[in-house]
């Protein structure tokens, strides 16, 4: 990849690339790079860059950093180009044929593919060798002797066919046991009453319970109400409309409540004091002083007294 172009300050320049190296050949001014849209590096005449280990260059976009024109010449390669004391390009020729030896400084990492191995043959091996174990081997014992000392890895299975009729074992850990069948139990003289010291919840089951028999339950049984007292209570109801900006509710001695509704139609809320009334709300009051309020002239305001 090539950039040979004259940028302006802020102007930028943007091209699709490959290789590991960035070379910036030419410029009056440092220049700004975003590589691959995500590496940002700035430039001076004849710097270098490298991309990370394993990343090459697939997009470079150039910005100058100079206040006058700026002569740009960018190039991108695999290999590092070196350059001489007095700033110019070395151009190698004559470079040696292989298979001659040569000394090569490495840049990043380096790939050999070998086509295929030379045969070895080895005639006189020792009889014992010393081997130096690298991870785990797998051995295999055809001729195992009678007594082998063993150091166990993970569970065994064990068969025991003529075992003999008392043992002692001492046990480690804890040990599955399954009983088949229970004995069983008969106690003859169990104890009436006996204390127990209770641990935890009981779950108790009843499976039956005694039938009960009630021989003289009386039959159904009337009752006879003959004082009750009347009720007291009577309703009184009315609307007040709202005439000049004011309404008022008559004082009644004998009220036991008044309930208050402010009419669905009415056009703004009626004002008790400073409580509002919203058209439809409704209030309770235990008084038997006379209401008075305010509102919208031709408003509502129902009510209900209860003596």
């Amino acid at each position: 990849m090539i950039i040979q172009q004259t940028l302006n300050k802020g102007e930028i320049a943007q091209q699709s690339g490959d290789g590991k190296f960035i070379y910036l050949r030419e410029a009056n001014a440092p220049v700004e790079l975003l590589i691959n849209n995500r590496i940002r590096q700035t430039l001076r005449l004849r710097e270098t860059m490298e991309m990370p280990q394993g990343q090459t260059v697939t997009s470079v976009r150039v910005e100058s950093l100079g206040t006058e024109p700026n002569p740009i010449v960018l190039e991108s390669s695999e290999a590092l180009i070196h350059q001489a004391n007095d700033g110019q390009l070395m151009e190698v020729t004559n470079f040696p044929a292989f298979p001659q030896v040569q000394n090569v400084a490495q840049h990043g990492d380096w790939s050999m593919k070998i086509d295929q191995m030379p045969s070895v043959a080895i005639n006189n091996f020792p009889s014992i060798q010393s081997v130096a174990q690298s991870g785990a081997w797998e051995v295999a014992v055809i001729n195992l002797p009678n007594v082998q000392k063993v150091s166990q890895s993970g569970a065994w299975t064990m068969e025991v066919s003529n075992f003999p009729s008392v043992q002692n074992v001492a046990p480690s850990g804890e040990w599955p046991v399954t009983i088949s069948q229970l004995l069983n139990v008969s106690v003859d003289n169990f104890p009436s009453v006996y204390a127990s010291s209770q641990s935890g919840a009981w779950s108790v089951e009843v499976t039956a319970l005694p039938s009960v028999t009630i021989d003289n339950f009386p039959a159904l049984q009337q009752v006879e109400i003959t004082n009750l007292p009347a009720a007291n209570d009577s309703l009184s109801t009315g609307v007040v409309e709202v005439t000049a900006g004011a309404g008022s509710i008559t004082a009644n001695a004998g009220r036991d409540v008044i309930k208050l509704k402010a009419a669905t139609t009415n056009t703004a809320a009626i004002l008790l004091g400073d409580w509002p009334l919203e058209a439809g709300e409704t209030l309770e009051l235990e008084t038997v002083a006379a209401i008075n309020f305010t509102g919208t002239d031709l408003d509502k305001l129902y009510f209900i007294e209860v003596a």
